[in-house]
């Protein structure tokens, strides 16, 4: 829900300032894929780590977000999408 919504003000911030053709790099799709998948991962960790007693969790939790960050690194510096 939270990312839907980033997306939503990204594109409203993009047209409102005519940047659609050339956008900063912090508003480009790419970037706020990276961040929201690192910061709801750690934060899901994080609760991982505080409610729950089993620490397992949070060591798989914290893993899959280390994979899911160098997953994305290597498809957006190779362009695996295409769109850089």
């Amino acid at each position: 829900m939270g990312f839907v919504v980033i997306l939503i003000l990204d594109a409203v911030i993009l047209f409102a300032t005519g940047a659609v053709e050339d956008p900063p790099w912090y508003l480009e799709i790419w970037w706020l894929v990276f961040v929201s998948v690192a910061v709801f991962d750690l934060l899901r960790a994080y609760m991982e780590y505080r409610f729950v007693d089993d620490r397992k969790a949070m060591t798989a939790t914290l893993l899959e977000t280390i994979f899911d960050v160098v997953l994305l690194i290597g498809a957006i510096t190779t362009g695996f999408y295409g769109s850089i």
